[in-house]
């Protein structure tokens, strides 16, 4: 059996999360309608057209935070750090008025 060494397994998990964090995004990205037929489409509102993703990360900033920069070219990304559970009970406080739209947490469980 091959062991890993730490510089490794360090890739493999900032790979992993990266990876990970693409498809949320990707998830939470608003899906187009089709305008129905003879009508032409409206511009989206601006209010949504400039709301950030609002990201609350348990995870350490030094080592997410150069990870979450690349996602923010547009200023469209906001981040909030802190501790795991202290970012899943700030989201369980605020209820369905949680600005979070993405939680990154550092356990899995």
């Amino acid at each position: 059996m091959k062991s890993f060494t730490l510089p490794s397994l360090r890739l493999i998990l900032v790979t992993t999360a990266l990876v990970v964090f693409t498809a949320v995004l990707t998830a939470c990205a608003p899906l187009g309608t089709p305008a129905p037929a003879g009508e032409t489409g409206a511009a989206a509102p601006a209010e949504d057209a400039a709301a950030p993703v609002v990201v609350y990360s348990g995870r350490n900033e030094n080592l997410v935070g150069p990870l979450l920069e690349r996602y923010d070219v547009g200023g469209g990304v906001e981040v909030r750090y802190g501790g795991t559970s202290e970012m899943a009970a700030t989201i369980l406080e605020e209820g369905n008025n949680s600005p979070a739209d993405v939680f990154f947490g550092q356990d899995a469980g």
